[in-house]
C-alpha cells in the first residue's frame, strides 16, 4: 500500500499458510539510518495492521535518543522505550511483540554509502549482533524481517568523517562528529524522500522445551535465516525504490 510517498510491501501472517500462528513478534528493523523514524509509525500504519491484526509492537530504541528535548518528547508521546534486555523481555511479556534495530548505532557510521552516487550506492547493515535471536528462541517469538528502504535518506551528518566516526563508536558508543543534516539544514527533521517498507515472513524459532539451554548452533541458523531473508527481500524488493535500484546491498560485522 502507498501514501504519501511511503509504501509497505507485506508477506505478513498470511504467508505462514498452515503454520501455526506465533504469539509473540520480534520485528527486525534495517537499516538505522541517523535515527529510526519508522520503526515508530509503521505499526501505526493501516497496511500493517491488515497484515498483523491485534498486533501491536512497543519500539525499543537507543538511550541515547532520549537525551535531545524535542526528539525525547517525540519519542516518549509514541511510547517508544530504551533498548535493554529487561525491556526487551518486558515489553514481550506486556504486549507480545516489539520492534527494534538489531544494527543498532553501529550502522550510522555507514548510512552516508547511501547518499553516493548511483554506480556505487550502498545500503549496509550491520549483522554483529545475535542476542535478539537467542531471545527468539528462548520467548518461542517469531521472528519478522523489516526492510527499510529510504530509511537511511532522511537525514544524513553533516561532518562525514568515516573513519574518526567508527573510531569514536567503537570507544564510545557513538560516533563523533555527529551532527544532523534534515529538512531545514541543521535539524531533526527528516527530508522528505521516498519510503518503501518490505516485511517478511515471520521466522518460527526451532522448538524447544521451556528453560531449555540454547546453544549457539541454534541461535547461529535462525541469524543466518534472519540475514538470508533480508538479502532475499533486497533482492526482490529494492526496485521498488528509486534510490536503490542498482545499489549494493553490504552486510558486514565491523
Amino acid at each position: 500500500q502507498q501514501r504519501q510517498g511511503v509504501s509497505q510491501q507485506s508477506e505478513g501472517q498470511q504467508q505462514l499458510e498452515q503454520q501455526q500462528q506465533p504469539q509473540r513478534y520480534i520485528f527486525g528493523f534495517q537499516p538505522h539510518g541517523l535515527y529510526p523514524t519508522g520503526a515508530g509509525f509503521l505499526p501505526w500504519m493501516p497496511s500493517f495492521k491488515q497484515h498483523f491484526p491485534g498486533v501491536n509492537p512497543v519500539t525499543l530504541t537507543a538511550t541515547i535518543i532520549f537525551f535531545p528535548p524535542f526528539i525525547r518528547d517525540v519519542c516518549s508521546w509514541a511510547g517508544f522505550r530504551q533498548v535493554s534486555k529487561r525491556t526487551f523481555l518486558a515489553a514481550l511479556e506486556e504486549r507480545g511483540a516489539v520492534m527494534f534495530c538489531p544494527g543498532g548505532q553501529a550502522e550510522l557510521v555507514h548510512a552516508w554509502r547511501s547518499f553516493l552516487p548511483e554506480k556505487q550506492r550502498q545500503l549496509v547493515l550491520q549483522k554483529r549482533h545475535k542476542g535478539f535471536c537467542r531471545i527468539a528462541i528462548e520467548q518461542r517469538a517469531a521472528l519478522v524481517p523489516v526492510l527499510a528502504l529510504g530509511e537511511s535518506l532522511q537525514l544524513r551528518n553533516a561532518v562525514n568523517l568515516p573513519s574518526l566516526q567508527q573510531y569514536t563508536y567503537r570507544k564510545l558508543g557513538f560516533p563523533v562528529p555527529f551532527f544532523l543534516h534534515g529538512r531545514w539544514g541543521l535539524s531533526p527533521f527528516p527530508r522528505k524522500v521516498p519510503l518503501v517498507y518490505v516485511i517478511g515472513k515471520p521466522l518460527l524459532p526451532p522448538q524447544q522445551a521451556a528453560g531449555q539451554h540454547v546453544d549457539a548452533a541454534a541461535v547461529d541458523a535462525l541469524h543466518s535465516q534472519y540475514y538470508g531473508a533480508l538479502e532475499d527481500l533486497y533482492a526482490r524488493y529494492s526496485h521498488l525504490h528509486p534510490a536503490f535500484k542498482g545499489a549494493k546491498l553490504v552486510l558486514t560485522e565491523h
